[in-house]
């Protein structure tokens, strides 16, 4: 009775990781991207948005399965001495999943409005890339898991920060 009972709690978990599945495969196959990318770019950013979310999602489905407990992921190592490493470095816990979610909807919002606001712009293509560049900065210092990660990730978003204050 007590596997029953254990099983049935799995059961929401288990449907929503097999939606995500299924959705992110529709949205990651090769087809769909050479079609979004023909549609243009700010599709393109959406949906890699969209991917992003998808993943963060199928992130916290895991960790509330393994018991919330904090991931740490240690990558690769960009500098070894006898006294120093620089190395780069993942986090995730509880507060990344709140910025993580916060992050990946207001850039959602953010691309969805850009998208009719500035169609008519000379640089459209070009303002999107750059909202990806910082994107992608502020997901390195999100899930930074030691100070060097967090510089890279500040470097990306103040060169981001400069080419799309330079946009106008």
């Amino acid at each position: 009775m007590a596997f029953a009972s254990h099983l049935i709690e799995l059961i929401p978990n288990t449907a929503l990781a097999a939606m995500l599945i299924t959705v992110g495969i529709k949205l990651a196959h090769p087809k769909e991207f050479i079609h979004v990318f023909q549609i243009g770019k700010e599709q393109l950013a959406i949906t890699t948005i969209a991917l992003h979310a998808l993943l963060l999602g199928w992130f916290v489905v895991l960790w509330f399965q393994k018991g919330c407990e904090s991931w740490h992921l240690q990558g690769p190592e960009l500098y070894a001495s006898s006294d120093s490493h620089f190395s780069i470095g993942f986090f995730f816990d509880g507060k990344t999943v709140v910025y993580g979610s916060m992050t990946v909807i207001l850039t959602f919002l953010v691309l969805i409005f850009s998208r009719f606001y500035i169609h008519r712009e000379k640089g459209f293509k070009r303002f999107f890339n750059n909202i990806l560049f910082f994107y992608t900065g502020l997901c390195f210092i999100l899930f930074a898991g030691n100070l060097e990660t967090i510089f890279i990730g500040w470097e990306i978003i103040g060169v981001s920060s400069f080419f799309l204050i330079a946009f106008y």
